[in-house]
């Protein structure tokens, strides 16, 4: 993936992975440039990316790719990230994903949907890259 002209690209003091095997993060957005940006931040920080641009997307997804970590947009088409979080969690998997929220809507209200539907974590919108790398760094380095 090339970035776009006027994309910054951020480079990290290091990759997250170094002698280990990559974590694998599922970034889910209907937004296909907010999405993408992401996943090219993400692989800068040397995670295995894959992308959906649906709910229902991510559900098959979590199911085949077997994320470490689910960046999941909770307003979307069809389905809210909120029922894929549900799904996601009433799946059969051999690890639990850890699941993070992302999204410009901070109403209290959604902070505690989030939780009551199985996120682990909630990031507000436009997230900063160094609060990404934080983020990852904290959770999915002791994983």
């Amino acid at each position: 993936m090339r970035p776009r002209a006027g994309f910054t690209m951020i480079h990290p003091s290091a990759p997250l992975s170094g002698h280990r095997p990559r974590h694998k993060v599922l970034v889910v957005d209907d937004h296909a440039d907010a999405a993408d940006s992401l996943v090219l931040l993400l692989e800068q920080l040397g995670c295995e990316t894959s992308v959906a641009y649906t709910a229902l997307e991510a559900v098959r997804q979590a199911t085949t790719f077997l994320p470490a970590l689910v960046l999941l947009d909770l307003h979307m088409p069809q389905i809210s990230g909120l029922d894929a979080a549900r799904a996601i969690r009433s799946c059969r998997l051999e690890s639990k994903p850890v699941l993070v929220a992302v999204s410009a809507d901070t109403r209290q209200h959604m902070l505690q949907a989030s939780l009551d539907a199985g996120f682990d974590f909630h990031l507000s919108k436009p997230t900063p890259a160094g609060q990404i790398e934080r983020m990852l760094r904290e959770t999915l380095e002791h994983a």
